[in-house]
């Protein structure tokens, strides 16, 4: 993947939004990953199982009578996703490894919104064609109704894997970013470089430390490290990571591929 040009006003942008980079890092968790691998196999695992859950929830409400939740006394067809909505923030926290229950919880609710959103489209969809097909075969409307709560479920959970993919920005801090791409930018960092090798933080810090030890004087003459000077040294770990801003923009790209 390429690395976007930001131009020279790129330190003047990253000096404005820095207040947003740091609400962002006071509320998403900071999770130990072993790995980049490890984490998107987090991401379709936790989607996966979502996903199942919200099937389980659909045929579930489906089978029984329900009020509206916004007409109160009149049933609906549309689901409220109850079960769901007690249970997916457990999921969500598979993602981070048990770590940030409140940020799970408002991912849980966010996703379950925008679930419940594409189920009430679909539902004046289906109900507006089903009135101009006037059909009166009790058995081709039973047909039809098996096939609607199949492909009610299939458009619930398209919205749900469209949401892991920074469908929206998940709050008025995360720039144009998702979630995933949150998580992303608070625990991994890349090199500057045309490839964009992603490392965790931890990962980085080990590098970090490894090549700083060039410089220890029990390695002697030998040394590859021995004619660079402690400050040299440091300028060249500060350029190695990636800014926040470059950060923010790579990783909402990332997030898309792993939709």
């Amino acid at each position: 993947m390429e690395a976007c040009d930001l131009g020279s006003d790129s330190k003047q942008v990253e000096s404005y939004l820095k207040p947003v980079h740091i609400v962002n890092e006071l509320v998403t968790p900071e999770v130990h990953y072993d790995s980049w691998k490890e984490f998107v196999e987090l991401v379709y695992l936790v989607q996966d199982a979502f996903c199942h859950l919200l099937a389980e929830a659909v045929q579930q409400e489906i089978q029984t009578e329900h009020l509206s939740p916004v007409l109160g006394s009149i049933y609906c067809r549309i689901p409220t996703l109850a079960q769901l909505k007690a249970t997916a923030p457990n999921v969500i926290m598979r993602l981070t490894k048990s770590k940030g229950e409140f940020w799970c919880s408002m991912v849980s609710h966010f996703v379950c919104a925008r679930a419940l959103r594409a189920a009430a489209i679909f539902d004046d969809v289906s109900t507006s064609l089903s009135d101009m097909l006037s059909l009166q075969d009790a058995k081709v409307v039973e047909l039809q109704e098996q096939n609607r709560v199949a492909l009610l479920i299939s458009v619930m959970q398209q919205e749900v894997r469209h949401t892991f993919s920074g469908a929206m920005p998940f709050s008025i801090y995360t720039l144009c970013s998702g979630f995933v791409s949150t998580l992303l930018v608070k625990n991994f960092t890349f090199y500057e470089d045309k490839q964009l090798t992603a490392f965790t933080h931890e990962q980085f810090r080990d590098m970090l430390l490894t090549l700083c030890m060039g410089l220890h004087p029990r390695l002697g003459e030998r040394s590859v490290l021995l004619p660079v000077t402690s400050d040299i040294l440091r300028l060249v770990c500060a350029r190695l990571c990636a800014t926040q801003l470059q950060k923010h923009i790579v990783f909402h790209t990332q997030e898309q591929w792993l939709y």
